[in-house]
């Protein structure tokens, strides 16, 4: 499956199924934005789901 012209915004992208979906689309090419309550837990997400080795 690829995704390259997808554009995807996800909510609750810091945890759970939410991070889960961000990374699969991530993986598969999607350009994503994540968004959550906590700052600090964005931030960490991102730079997780930024990685090249998905």
């Amino acid at each position: 499956m690829e995704l390259k012209n997808i554009k995807a915004v996800i909510t609750g992208g810091t945890s759970g199924i939410g991070y889960k979906t961000a990374k699969m689309l991530r993986s598969h090419g999607a350009q994503i934005v994540i968004c959550g309550r906590n700052e600090a837990n964005v931030w960490q997400a991102a730079t997780s789901l930024n990685q090249r080795d998905l």
